[in-house]
């Protein structure tokens, strides 16, 4: 047993001194644990040469979850520092520079309690950074890939809401020149509505379908400044507003 605990702690020395720049400053501390592990192989020989065999099953159980323990270090430490030193700073900074751009130019981002959550994920990020000084690595990989996939997913959020603003730019645009218009048809009709009774020989169907027309028209109106409203106050994201000017846009046809 020992001896093939000893070809596993060769191995992973070699690991480490062939790859050193990959685990940075951390490389000290793991040097330190090899050495404890070299002791630990030094008073296996030593209780072997003195018979003390209720000793051996102890030491040689402490080797064998060192060396485990030195496994998962030597193979997991390079990525978790490429993660906590380089590619996550790198992924905040992007999304802090996304959302402060996006949010100079009015976009509602409030929802997404960005700055907050990066504050957390930092404070987090230094506990780990700390954690595997002393190469402690438990939870730390899973921990690091969930802040990462939560980064990337607001980057394409990001994204999402850019291209919801220009489909909501477009809509609203079109959807205000329709309902401006309608707007005055309706007026003209019933600024003029006694007259065109008279023309038209409308009965009283004919005049409660126009009051009901009348009242979608309200409705839209309230609808749209209601949605315009939301957006100035940001209460809403573009990517909700779109479907709600959408909608509302469809439903106007009937109308029209």
């Amino acid at each position: 047993i020992v001896t093939k605990l000893k070809s596993r702690f060769r191995e992973l020395e070699r690991t480490l001194n062939n790859n050193k720049s990959a685990y940075g400053d951390i490389v000290t501390n793991i040097e330190l644990q090899f050495e404890n592990i070299e002791k630990k192989f030094s008073d296996f020989e030593e209780v072997m040469e003195n018979n003390e065999y209720d000793e051996v099953v102890g030491i040689v159980k402490v080797i064998d979850e060192m060396i485990a323990h030195m496994g998962v270090v030597i193979e997991e430490m390079p990525d978790l520092i490429l993660l906590t030193d380089k590619i996550l700073p790198n992924r905040i900074k992007e999304v802090n520079d996304t959302y402060d751009r996006l949010t100079a130019r009015d976009y509602p981002l409030d929802y997404m309690k960005v700055p907050y959550n990066i504050l957390q994920i930092e404070k987090k990020l230094n506990d780990i950074k700390t954690r595997i000084k002393i190469l402690n690595l438990e939870d730390s990989m899973f921990e690091l890939k969930t802040f990462l996939d939560y980064l990337d997913n607001l980057l394409n959020d990001f994204e999402i809401e850019k291209r919801s603003k220009k489909v909501f730019d477009e809509t609203a645009k079109a959807f205000k020149i329709k309902l401006e218009k309608v707007n005055r048809v309706v007026t003209d009709i019933y600024d003029q509505l006694d007259d065109i009774k008279n023309m038209y020989d409308l009965n009283e169907e004919d005049l409660k379908d126009l009051e009901a027309v009348n009242k979608d028209l309200y409705k839209a109106n309230n609808e749209f400044n209601t949605i315009i409203g939301d957006l100035k106050n940001k209460k809403s994201p573009y990517s909700k507003l779109k479907d709600r000017i959408a909608k509302l846009s469809n439903n106007f046809g009937t109308i029209e």
